[in-house]
C-alpha cells in the first residue's frame, strides 16, 4: 500500500464523496483483508464522506469478519448516519494499528445511534490504534474511539473531543456504550461533553474494564461508568499507569526500548510504540523520534504540528513539544525532510537550554526538511532546527520560518549555536529572534562552517553580538556566499551590533553581504567594506551582476553558482542559487520543490517552467508582500517594490501544471511599473500546454503603476492567457491601473 492523498473525494459524487466501502445492505460487508506495508507508515490523507442521511458510513461500511492494519487514516472530515466512524461503521473483523485523526459529525437526528473516532459499531477485536477524532452527535452511543462496543479492545487510545447534543445518550471520551466487551490497558484524554450518560472514559458499561483511565482535570465535572481518573499531570508519568508495558527509557539506539506504550516523562501522555516508524509522518511519529536518536528518519508528507499547542487532549496537552535529544542523550542518527514541511511547531521552555525540534545534534545529519511558522521558547542554545550542532553534526538544505524567543542568548534561526567541525549549507531563515547576546538569523554562534544561505528575519537584542546573520563568530568559522537582509537592532549604538556579523572574532567571510537599507546597519563587524564582505542596497541585492561579476566591487574569485534564467523542461537548474533579475533577492533553488508548500516554493515555479506542481496546504503571500526585509522587498501599504515576480514570459512560458488541490493563495501583490511588458499576471504568459486547475486566488491585488497610455493585457492570474484551466476560483481580488497623462 502507498500513501494516498484522498483530497479530490471532496469533489465526487455531487459532493457526497467517497462511497464507503462495503454496506449492510444485501449482505455486501467486506470480508477481506486491508493492510499497510508493516508498521504504521502508510496513509490515506484528507478523505471526504459527506453522506448525513446514510448508514453505516466511514471509509468501510461494513466489516463482516475482515482485517485492516497498519495503516493511518488523517485529516479525514467525515458526516454520516447511525452505525458510522472514520475507519468502519459495522466491524466484526480485527483492528489492529490504525490510528485515525479528523472529524466525525453526525446527523443531528437523535435517532442516530452508534458512532465513534474509530468505529461505530464495533464487535470484533481492536489493539494497538489510535483516534484523534473530534467527534460531534446527537444520537446515542457517542464515543471517541467506538460508539458501541460488544468486542474486545486493549492498547489502544482516543485524545479527540467528543461533543453530544443535548439529546445524546451514552457518551464517552473513549466508549460510548461498553456492552458485554472489555478494555484492557486503555485511555482517552480528550474533553466530552453531552445530554445523558456521559462519562470520561465510558457513558454506559456492563462489560469488562481493566487498568484503563481518563483525564479529569479536562472533564472535571464528570464521572465514568468506568475507568480511572488520573489529573493531567499523573497521565506524564510512568508510575501511574500500573500493570502497562510502558518505558520510559529512551533509546540511543536505532530502534525504541522494548514496551507497548512509550511516554517521555512529565511532558507527554503515553503513545503507542507501535506508532513509532523510521518513515515519520505524523505530529506523533515526529514526537516519537525521539525514543530512537540513533536511527537514520526520512520524512514522508507534510505535518502539521498545530496540536502541540492547540489540542489539551492531544498527548502534549498544549504544554508543547519536547527537543529530539538533550545533553545527556543527544540525537546521532539522521533525519532526511524530503522537501516535505512540518509546520507550526510548539514549544514552551523558557528555563531549558538546547531547544528545538532537536535538542542535540551530535554528529546527525539533517537535510531537506522545511519548517514553517515555529513558534518556540527557550532558554540558552535555541534555534529553529536545532538547538546547538556538535561532533561533526550537518545541516543542511533546512528552511525555518517563525519566531524564536529567550530571556537568554546563544540564539538562531536554524541554530543556537555551531561548534568547530560542524556545518549549515544551503539553508535559510525567516525567524524574528528575541533575546539578549550572541543572536543571528542563521546561528547566534559559529565556530563551524555556514555557506550558501541567507536569513531575512528580525533580529533584536538586549546585549552583545548581534548580527542579521551570525552573532559571533568564532576564529574557527566561516561565512561564504551568503546574505542577510532583515533588521539588527538592540536599542542602544554598539559596535558589537552589525548588519551580517555581531562580532567577528578573527573568523574567514568570504563573498558575504547585508542589506545596508532594510538592516538599519552601515556596518558589519570584519567587513573592511573591500570586495568578499560589504553592504549592499536593496536595489543592489536584487541586480545579478552583483554576485556574479567581479568587476562591479562585491564579489572575488568566481562569485556565485546564481542564474536568473529559468528552465523550461521539468528539471531545475543545476545553480545554487536563482534570482528574479531585479525583483527579488537571491533563492536557494535547494528550496524548490513540486510539492508546495510555502511562499518562496511557490515563487521557483518560475525557474522552472516545464514542471508539474502541486499546492499542499494554502499559502498565504501577505507577510512576504510587506517586509521589504524579505526576497521581494516589497511594502504593498507604501507601494513600494514590484511585489510577486510574474511567471513565464515569451519566449519562456509556464508550460506545466499547478494543481491548487483546493488550496487558496492569498494576498498576492503584483505592481507594474514599467510599460515595456504587454502580458501582466501571476503568471505572465502561458503555452498551450499549461495547466492550472484546482486554484482558489483570494486577496489578490495587481497594481499598474507603469503610466503606459497603453492598457496591457493583465489578469490577476495569467496575463496572457492559452493554458487549460479549469476550478478556478478567484473573489476580493483588485485590478488598480493607472492611465498615463
Amino acid at each position: 500500500m502507498a500513501n494516498i492523498d484522498a483530497t479530490p473525494t471532496s469533489l465526487w459524487n455531487n459532493g457526497e464523496g467517497f462511497v464507503p466501502i462495503g454496506t449492510t445492505v444485501g449482505g455486501e460487508q467486506f470480508t477481506g483483508s486491508f493492510k499497510g506495508n508493516g508498521g504504521v507508515s502508510n496513509t490515506i490523507s484528507n478523505l471526504y464522506i459527506n453522506r448525513p442521511n446514510q448508514d453505516s458510513v466511514g471509509l468501510f461500511g461494513s466489516i463482516a469478519g475482515g482485517t485492516t492494519q497498519n495503516f493511518e487514516i488523517l485529516n479525514a472530515n467525515i458526516t454520516g448516519g447511525s452505525h458510522s466512524g472514520v475507519l468502519t461503521g459495522w466491524d466484526s473483523g480485527t483492528v489492529t494499528n490504525v490510528d485515525a485523526t479528523g472529524t466525525f459529525t453526525a446527523n443531528a437526528s437523535n435517532s442516530n445511534v452508534s458512532m465513534g473516532g474509530l468505529a461505530g459499531f464495533f464487535s470484533g477485536t481492536m489493539s494497538d490504534s489510535y483516534a484523534g477524532v473530534n467527534v460531534n452527535s446527537n444520537g446515542e452511543y457517542v464515543g471517541g474511539l467506538i460508539g458501541f462496543n460488544s468486542g474486545t479492545v486493549s492498547n489502544s487510545y482516543s485524545t479527540g473531543n467528543v461533543t453530544g447534543g443535548t439529546g445524546s445518550n451514552f457518551v464517552g471520551g473513549l466508549i460510548g456504550d461498553l456492552s458485554s466487551g472489555s478494555i484492557t490497558d486503555t485511555y482517552s484524554s480528550g474533553v466530552v461533553s453531552g445530554g445523558s450518560n456521559v462519562g470520561g472514559l465510558l457513558g454506559g458499561n456492563t462489560g469488562t474494564v481493566t487498568a484503563s483511565y481518563w483525564d479529569q482535570t479536562l472533564n472535571s465535572s464528570l464521572s465514568s461508568a468506568g475507568g480511572t481518573a488520573l489529573t493531567t499531570a499523573q497521565m506524564m508519568g510512568e508510575a501511574n499507569f500500573s500493570g502497562w508495558s510502558i518505558t520510559n527509557v529512551i533509546s540511543t539506539g536505532t530502534t525504541p526500548t522494548a514496551g507497548t506504550w512509550l511516554i517521555f516523562e512529565g511532558s507527554t501522555r503515553p503513545m503507542l510504540s507501535a506508532e513509532w516508524s523510521d518513515f515519520p509522518n505524523t505530529p506523533h511519529q515526529i514526537q516519537l523520534m525521539g525514543m530512537a536518536l540513533g536511527a537514520t528518519y526520512s520524512l514522508t508528507g507534510n505535518v502539521d504540528m498545530s496540536n502541540t499547542q492547540n489540542s489539551p487532549g492531544d498527548v502534549w496537552a498544549g504544554k508543547g513539544f519536547l527537543p529530539i535529544g538533550n545533553l545527556t542523550s543527544p540525537f546521532t542518527g539522521g533525519f532526511v525532510g524530503n522537501n516535505d514541511a512540518i509546520q507550526n511547531l510548539y514549544i514552551n521552555l523558557p528555563s531549558s537550554n538546547f531547544v528545538g525540534l532537536f535538542g542535540i545534534d551530535s554528529g546527525g545529519a539533517i537535510g531537506h526538511v522545511e519548517l514553517n511558522n515555529v513558534n518556540i521558547t527557550g532558554f540558552a542554545g535555541t534555534g529553529g532546527l536545532v538547538g546547538i550542532l556538535e561532533n561533526g553534526a550537518t545541516a543542511t538544505f533546512t528552511n525555518v520560518t517563525g519566531s524564536i524567543t529567550s530571556s537568554s542568548g546563544f540564539l538562531g534561526g536554524i541554530a543556537g549555536q555551531v561548534e568547530s567541525g560542524n556545518s549549515v549549507t544551503n539553508s535559510s531563515a525567516d525567524v524574528t529572534i528575541s533575546g539578549t547576546s550572541d543572536l543571528g538569523g542563521i546561528a547566534g554562534e559559529n565556530g563551524g562552517t555556514i555557506s550558501n544561505s541567507f536569513s531575512t528575519g528580525s533580529i533584536t537584542g538586549s546585549g552583545t553580538n548581534i548580527g542579521g546573520l551570525v552573532g559571533l563568530l568564532d576564529n574557527t568559522g566561516s561565512i561564504t556566499d551568503s546574505y542577510s537582509s532583515g533588521s539588527v537592532n538592540n536599542g542602544v549604538s554598539s559596535s558589537t551590533v552589525g548588519g551580517l556579523i555581531g562580532t567577528d572574532n578573527s573568523g574567514t567571510v568570504t563573498n558575504s553581504f547585508w542589506d545596508t537599507t532594510t538592516s538599519g546597519q552601515a556596518t558589519s563587524s570584519g567587513s573592511s567594506g573591500l570586495a568578499g564582505y560589504k553592504g549592499m542596497s536593496t536595489a543592489a541585492m536584487m541586480t545579478l551582476a552583483n554576485f556574479t561579476n567581479t568587476g562591479n566591487g562585491f564579489v572575488t574569485g568566481s562569485g556565485w553558482s546564481i542564474t536568473s534564467t529559468p528552465s523550461t523542461s521539468s528539471s531545475d537548474p543545476s545553480n545554487t542559487w536563482f534570482m528574479f533579475n531585479g525583483s527579488t533577492r537571491p533563492i536557494l533553488l535547494g528550496e524548490w520543490s513540486t510539492d508546495v508548500t510555502n511562499p518562496y516554493q511557490l515563487q521557483l515555479v518560475g525557474s522552472t517552467l516545464g514542471a508539474s506542481y502541486t499546492l499542499g496546504n494554502n499559502i498565504s503571500l501577505t507577510s512576504g508582500m510587506n517586509n521589504t526585509a524579505d526576497i521581494w522587498g516589497t511594502n504593498q501599504g507604501l507601494n513600494s517594490g514590484l511585489g510577486f515576480a510574474p511567471i513565464g514570459e515569451t519566449p519562456n512560458s509556464f508550460s506545466g501544471v499547478l494543481n491548487g488541490n483546493n488550496n487558496t493563495i492569498s494576498g498576492l501583490y503584483l505592481n507594474k511599473i514599467t510599460s515595456l511588458a504587454d502580458n501582466f499576471g501571476m503568471f505572465n504568459t502561458t503555452s498551450s500546454t499549461a495547466l492550472i486547475e484546482n486554484l482558489n486566488l483570494t486577496g489578490a491585488v495587481l497594481q499598474d503603476s507603469s503610466n503606459s497610455p497603453t492598457i496591457a493585457q493583465i489578469g490577476l492570474l495569467v496575463g496572457n492567457n492559452s493554458p487549460r484551466s479549469r476550478e478556478i476560483k478567484i473573489g476580493e481580488g483588485s485590478l488598480l491601473h493607472h492611465m498615463g497623462i
